[in-house]
């Protein structure tokens, strides 16, 4: 199957027919998450939407769904999604135990171990999706990074992967990505 190259933020119109002239939905379907999208016309053969911004490291595979006001698809489109022209962990419904690490989009989160003085990267992986989170303090023994926002509608698994600065994972953590509720502080020792 042949893959449309789609790109985050991009305006993008699927076609159709039979969509009717009340305005449904479009989905951008990543893994196991179902991002919304800002629908910018609706015609009978014609939808057209802004797709989510997301800090994708490399292209994912993905669907866009048109759906009807009531919820019925009406069309699927399989494409490629990348953060800008060209150039994984199974997001299945999420097993949380008492000791899973449940973070939220936005969520500054702080990680002790042995990664390196030089500042590396701090990922977190959903859905196939590696998406790069904002390093705010790195030393040795402490890495303290915000998660990217990203607008999720159910709990996903995901993992959290601290990269030293030649790219080496110098550490992994399973987590659960459940909706944002406010920002708060996840430590793991």
């Amino acid at each position: 199957m042949e893959l449309t190259d789609v790109y985050s933020g991009q305006e993008i119109a699927l076609e159709g027919a039979g969509f009717g002239a009340t305005p449904g939905s479009i989905v951008l379907r990543i893994g196991g998450m179902s991002l919304g999208t800002q629908v910018t016309r609706w015609e009978d053969a014609i939808a057209t939407a802004q797709l989510p911004t997301l800090p994708v490291t490399e292209p994912v595979q993905a669907e866009l769904v048109v759906m009807s006001p009531t919820g019925d698809v009406l069309n699927t489109l399989g494409v490629r999604y990348a953060a800008s022209s060209p150039t994984a962990p199974d997001a299945s419904a999420p097993a949380t135990t008492p000791d899973s690490v449940v973070v939220n989009p936005g969520q500054a989160i702080s990680i002790d171990g042995q990664i390196g003085a030089q500042q590396g990267t701090v990922l977190l992986v959903i859905g196939g999706m590696k998406l790069q989170a904002n390093v705010e303090n790195w030393t040795t023994e402490q890495t303290t990074a915000v998660l990217p926002s990203i607008q999720i509608s159910e709990p996903v698994n995901g993992v959290i992967q601290i990269l030293t600065a030649d790219q080496t994972v110098a550490d992994e953590i399973a987590v659960v990505v459940a909706p944002a509720t406010g920002k708060t502080v996840a430590s793991r020792q």
